[in-house]
């Protein structure tokens, strides 16, 4: 066990080309095969690590194959956490409004901007961090939901 408790299930790297989302997403599912995680929890997950994986794909590494996406699985007594690093410099949202669905419609906003968005819509819990030159999106599910605090 790691520190607070993480254990790790599974490392390994995609490489940065379309597709890799949704095989990283996959794969992911199958490593958290046997846990608490299951039913629609698991799939929200599942979206979350494949919009972090497509961010890091097109963001971070300008869709360059040779640039492997690195992906971290790992438990706790209570919750499942994947962590998708790519080698970019990171991602600082720009200030003002967050995105907008009718006004991206619209055409006041771009269409873009919806990565960290969706994440956080996903996961429980999403947590990003520059270290090493290495960017980390940490996206948290715990294992049963929490309702009003209980």
């Amino acid at each position: 066990m790691g520190a607070e408790g993480w254990s790790s299930l599974a490392a390994f790297e995609v490489p940065s080309r379309p597709g890799s989302d949704r095989s990283a997403a996959e794969r992911v599912g199958e490593c958290l095969q046997g846990t608490p995680l299951t039913g629609e929890r698991l799939e929200r997950l599942k979206t979350g690590v494949a919009e972090a994986v497509l961010n890091a794909v097109e963001h971070g590494h300008q869709n360059r194959p040779e640039l492997p996406v690195r992906i971290l699985v790992e438990v706790n007594a209570s919750s499942a956490r994947v962590s998708v690093s790519d080698q970019g410099g990171g991602f600082t949202p720009p200030a003002g409004e967050a995105p907008d669905l009718a006004a991206k419609l619209a055409g006041k906003q771009t269409s873009r901007g919806w990565g960290l968005l969706l994440m956080g819509e996903m996961a429980d819990e999403v947590r990003t961090r520059l270290e090493a030159g290495r960017y980390t999106v940490e996206l948290v599910m715990r294992f049963r939901e929490v309702v009003d605090g209980i």
